[in-house]
């Protein structure tokens, strides 16, 4: 076949150039070949190589060689392909074609039928992913980059099998240090080969697997608490690193939400009866609330919407500390004294938080929260009474909130709309302010006729008391 082939490439082969010109294949002067005709015309090479790799194959066979070696012995004649396709590259391109493919082709075969023998097959994976970055190195192609940052960690996995080590306690750490060590790699490359407007294509095989190593982790960590305590406080740093590096808020939110995790399993530690535990998440919301307006709230928030808002580095702590605020009324829910601080708390919150971001939107759950705390406060000490009778300190909370408010509008700078009437006038007749309201709401528009009715019923709730 080889000598076939060379016959071939001197034109000396009359059988097969006259084949070549039945199938409309006649070289003509001036024109150069076509890939096919180019491929076609390496026939001879391509059965040469796919039988060389055969015949070793049946050598083995004949020397009564298990399946598991046969499949390691065309792994190793794959390496051997691949440098002679290097070597044949530089006389034509077109040698190199049926020795490449028949290189990558055995590391393939060689895997399958090494699979029954799980040291050799091992053995065979290792080979590969080593031929694969060389290839990668070689070629200048970022392709072969995933298929070894592929075959890494099952080679780590397989290697725990082996030594009867499968287990989370070991699988979850390795691939969380696989996933820091690719980060690592990428991060040096993208460095050292450093492109605009987006990533390095040598770093994207290393940076791909790494978030999906580190989402395999914490799967695999999620049944143990000590275990996971380790794996999940790694994860809020590799997110953390990842926000940081490339600046981005999407990688914020695992980081901070991540953070929970190991929280919540500290506390489960601590010498606490269940009904208080919800408690403890206190101190966390505050500090979720305290960075993210202390540290990451530098910008204002997009007015755009609510979509344009989550893009705001603040925004992962402030959902979190907010989710977690509900989250502590519904531990609660069955314990009336817990309820009740829990509510009073989170009332508390959200009258800091409409101070904190000057939005008086807030105030509306943080009333709601208060009319809690009194509803569960309440059944701490039931007296067994009628039911219409809770709505006596309900009354009192209400009469206690329109004060509240009146009081705050009276003190509020500007609140109160002016006077139109001369200062002259005035001084010589003050108006009081239910005949200044009437008079608004008999000749005014209609958003002032609305302003009116709304303080005319104020003052006249607080007459009534």
């Amino acid at each position: 076949m080889l000598a076939s082939q060379i016959w071939v490439q001197r034109g000396w082969h009359r059988s097969f150039a006259e084949l070549m010109a039945l199938a409309g294949w006649r070289a003509q002067p001036g024109r150069p070949p076509t890939d096919v005709e180019r491929g076609v015309r390496t026939i001879f090479l391509f059965i040469a190589a796919y039988a060389f790799a055969f015949w070793v194959f049946q050598a083995q066979t004949y020397l009564a060689l298990s399946l598991d070696w046969r499949g390691l012995g065309l792994a190793l004649l794959a390496p051997l392909y691949i440098a002679a396709g290097l070597t044949a590259r530089r006389w034509r391109t077109e040698y190199t074609w049926p020795l490449y493919t028949a290189g990558y082709a055995l590391t393939a075969v060689g895997a399958m039928l090494a699979f029954e023998d799980e040291a050799l097959f091992i053995y065979v994976l290792v080979l590969n992913a080593v031929v694969y970055a060389v290839s990668a190195l070689i070629f200048s192609q970022p392709f072969w980059l995933y298929l070894t940052t592929v075959l890494a960690p099952v080679i780590g996995l397989l290697i725990l099998n082996r030594i009867g080590r499968l287990e989370p306690v070991w699988a979850a750490p390795l691939l969380m240090a696989l996933a820091f060590i690719y980060f690592g790699v990428g991060r040096l490359i993208e460095r050292r080969r450093p492109t605009a407007g987006g990533l390095a294509p040598f770093a994207l095989p290393f940076l791909a697997p790494a978030y999906l190593l580190s989402a395999v982790a914490l799967a695999a960590a999620s049944g143990e608490r000590g275990l996971a305590l380790a794996i999940y406080l790694s994860g809020v740093v590799f997110y953390a690193l990842s926000a940081w590096a490339y600046r981005e808020t999407l990688f914020l939110y695992p980081a901070v939400w991540l953070s929970a995790v190991p929280y919540f399993l500290v506390v489960t530690r601590l010498p606490l009866e269940a009904r208080w535990q919800g408690l403890a998440w206190l101190p966390l919301i505050a500090l979720s609330l305290a960075l993210g307006r202390g540290v990451f709230h530098r910008r204002r928030l997009a007015a755009e919407g609510f979509a344009r808002a989550l893009l705001h580095p603040a925004m992962p702590f402030y959902l979190l500390a907010y989710a977690l605020s509900l989250s502590v009324l519904v531990l609660f829910q069955r314990d009336a004294l817990a309820l009740t601080l829990a509510a009073l708390a989170v009332s508390a919150l959200y009258f800091f938080s409409g101070v904190l971001f000057r939005r008086p939107a807030w105030f509306f759950p943080a009333l709601l929260a208060a009319h809690l705390a009194l509803l569960a406060g309440l059944a701490i000490k039931a007296s067994g009474g009628a039911l219409y009778q809770i709505s006596v300190p309900f009354h009192a909370l209400t009469w206690l909130i329109a004060l509240t408010g009146y009081a705050l509008y009276r003190l509020t700078p500007g609140a109160a709309p002016a006077d139109p009437a001369p200062a002259v006038v005035q001084a010589a007749a003050p108006v009081s302010p239910k005949a200044r309201w009437l008079a608004q709401f008999r000749s005014g528009s209609a958003e002032e006729r609305k302003a009116a009715l709304a303080h005319l019923e104020v003052l006249g709730e607080v007459e009534l008391f």
